[in-house]
């Protein structure tokens, strides 16, 4: 038996599917992990997002140095149809949300703004046009909860917040069965929730007044499916009455963290906890028998060769 675990136990495809569940929970303990560390919001947002784009180049390096040779493997078809379906029911509820945001009716309102009644707080959608859509009763709030507010929606477009978090959604949806990956899914949401009020902030609203502002807003609604973020308040409003730092996050420790984590995937990608079983290209004609010369066969999965018959 070679590796952690050997052909004689697991064929080809279960092997792989082993190896790649691992790999790519490392990433994701490493991220969550990192994120509980000191630091700004939007820093450990970063480090949240270099971890969940670490995954998919561990994958794809594992399947590229190991996936080759379970193609010739004869496994059951069971496993990938249970993969599949796990995907597309974790693919419904993002497809609902995208339903749920195309079909909610809006008004035009000014400075680009867009209004509806469906909603009770401001949202923003979409990444190459994203939107910013208020409530019905939006020009009625305080000069200080709009421009609160307002600020608030500006970052998460700075910060390409929509965009990010619908492929870390996507990715959960391909990683249905890894919980760290659901896991992964919320914190990346929070602190993207958490980076954007520090930006609030840091224009010049006092953290009480905005404090209370989350408070009056927590009111249940359609705004997580909608706005693809999932927002405990509590949590929010502890880190806006915290005083701390609040400043963005480091372009340079941003390149340094994806180049050691994408090295370290790399790495982590060759080291492999099983054997492929041998590849035969051909068997030798038995004693008496009419040797028809080399047959030309490719590579094909023997789970068990017998000698002497």
């Amino acid at each position: 038996m070679s590796g952690i675990v050997g052909p004689e136990l697991l064929d080809l495809t279960t092997g792989l599917a082993i190896d790649l569940a691992w790999k790519t929970s490392l990433p994701l303990a490493a991220g969550l992990v990192l994120s509980q560390l000191a630091g700004t919001a939007a820093a450990k947002h970063l480090r949240m997002v270099v971890a969940c784009a670490a995954v998919p180049v561990i994958a794809l390096a594992t399947v590229y140095s190991r996936g080759q040779a379970a193609v010739w493997t004869d496994a059951p078809a069971w496993p990938l149809v249970l993969w599949a379906v796990g995907c597309g029911l974790g693919a419904l509820g993002m497809l609902r949300a995208l339903w749920l945001l195309y079909r909610l009716p809006t008004s035009p309102l000014a400075n680009g703004l867009e209004r509806s009644d469906r909603i009770h707080t401001p949202i923003t959608a979409g990444w190459l046009r994203p939107r910013i859509i208020v409530p019905h009763d939006f020009e009625s709030w305080g000069a200080t909860e709009q421009r609160a507010a307002l600020a608030h929606e500006r970052a998460h477009i700075a910060r390409r917040d929509w965009g990010i978090h619908m492929a870390v959604w996507s990715l959960s949806c391909v990683l249905w069965f890894n919980p760290l990956m659901w896991w992964t899914r919320r914190r990346v949401a929070l602190l993207a929730e958490c980076a954007a009020d520090d930006s609030v902030l840091l224009s010049g609203v006092a953290p009480a007044a905005y404090a209370s502002q989350l408070l009056a807003l927590a009111r249940p609604g359609p705004q997580a499916a909608l706005a693809f973020s999932v927002s405990p308040v509590g949590t929010r409003i502890r880190a806006v009455l915290d005083e701390r730092s609040r400043s963005g996050a480091s372009v340079i420790s941003g390149l340094v963290l994806t180049t050691l984590f994408l090295a370290a995937g790399v790495g982590v990608s060759r080291f492999n906890t099983w054997e492929p079983p041998p590849v035969v290209y051909g068997c030798l004609p038995a004693e008496g028998d009419v040797d028809l010369g080399p047959v030309p066969l490719g590579p094909v999965y023997l789970p068990y060769l017998y000698e002497g018959e």
